[in-house]
């Protein structure tokens, strides 16, 4: 086993051997683009928490308008996304939030019989899921609309958003088996 001062010094020698490898306009790239990197994720956190206000306030009006008769949740299409690779939220659906609630039984048991039997591909089949449970926006709006579109040109998010749907129905239907639904 090495000792500490074995320790201390490789890590030393490592310490050097990596100053030597960066010339100084490399080291000071490398730090200014590691500050733009921590500036793009703080502004991301920031527009995240503006969503979750906006998000927050929208699935109250949703619940409150259920009045217990499903589940409503949130989404942020934007968290979808790696960072910086998002479309802009202004551009997307809802300013990048939209309202799902829990799918009614026939349109879960639909969803579940097309996917086994796959008569579809999935992310028609999730589209479809999703169309079905948007509270917000109003999918006969021009929002509804755009909200379409984006699912129909990001696949893997409608899939994402499907199975939020289906585990709201889920927790619907064991609450419902509770005698809470």
């Amino acid at each position: 086993m090495r000792t500490i001062d074995e320790i201390k010094a490789d890590a030393a020698a490592k310490r050097a051997s990596a100053a030597a490898v960066l010339t100084p306009e490399q080291a000071e790239l490398a730090e200014a683009l590691a500050d733009e990197a921590d500036a793009a994720e703080a502004e991301a956190a920031a527009q995240a928490k503006l969503r979750g206000l906006d998000m927050a306030a929208r699935v109250e009006k949703a619940r409150a308008a259920a009045a217990g008769a499903f589940l409503v949740a949130g989404v942020d299409l934007v968290a979808l996304f790696p960072l910086g690779a998002a479309p802009a939220a202004e551009t997307l659906p809802g300013a990048g939030v939209i309202v799902i609630r829990s799918p009614d039984m026939e349109t879960s048991d639909a969803f579940a019989a097309n996917a086994e039997a796959m008569k579809q591909g999935l992310s028609a089949l999730a589209i479809r899921l999703v169309c079905g449970c948007v509270v917000d926006p109003d999918k006969t709006s021009p929002e509804g609309t755009r909200l379409l579109g984006f699912l129909q040109k990001f696949p893997e998010a409608a899939g994402t958003i499907a199975l939020r749907a289906k585990e709201l129905g889920g927790a619907q239907q064991k609450a419902t088996k509770r005698g809470r639904g």
